[in-house]
């Protein structure tokens, strides 16, 4: 359970929130506990950003992965971006050079479906910007509606964060307290060593 205190700021209750939370449901909890809308919409940014730079999907993939404020400058203005956020919460740059548009999407019903009206000024900026992926995290169970009408967009949706094991979390933790955890190291299953046994063999 998150402890709060009127000290703690708005960095240090999203930071909180995540480090305390050993798996989804427990940040949902403390996230929908939350007054503050725009204290929810933060939390669950900073959490998109923590998993784009941890699991293995993206990591490889993505050399950097900065929110709106921690963009460089010479980034920014490469692309003609506005400072203030107009819509691109995330750029991600991947290793070869390509920059991404990421929008986190915080709905506390998720059987409320993310709109293609909440998106347009998102769609519209990382046109215009020329970035090569778009990608919204959000968090409900249903597919962005009329999302075909979007063009190429990729979603991270309530089901991805749903089947998100305890070792993935453990990763987000540790990249939030600044260790590069490694995913615990697996033993081949029988089937695997008896390949590895008769490779050797050969």
């Amino acid at each position: 359970m998150l402890v709060r205190s009127p000290a703690l700021s708005r960095r240090s209750v999203t930071e909180q929130i995540i480090k305390q939370s050993r798996n989804w449901s427990e940040f949902w909890d403390a996230l929908v506990q939350l007054d503050d809308i725009s204290q929810q919409g933060d939390t669950f940014e900073r959490l998109t950003q923590l998993y784009l730079q941890t699991q293995p999907e993206y990591q490889s993939k993505l050399r950097s992965v900065w929110r709106w404020s921690e963009v460089p400058d010479e980034v920014r203005a490469r692309l003609g971006l506005p400072a203030t956020d107009e819509g691109i919460d995330i750029l991600a740059e991947t290793f070869q050079g390509e920059l991404w548009a990421i929008q986190c999407k915080f709905h506390s019903n998720p059987d409320r479906a993310v709109t293609r009206q909440e998106l347009g000024t998102f769609v519209a900026l990382a046109s215009v910007a020329g970035l090569s992926q778009r990608v919204v995290a959000h968090t409900s169970s249903k597919p962005i509606r009329k999302r075909a009408l979007m063009g190429e967009t990729v979603e991270i949706g309530l089901d991805r964060w749903l089947t998100l094991e305890q070792e993935q979390w453990s990763l987000i933790t540790a990249a939030l307290q600044g260790r590069a955890a490694r995913p615990e190291p697996r033993l081949p299953r029988l089937h695997q060593q008896e390949a590895l046994a008769a490779a050797r063999a050969h």
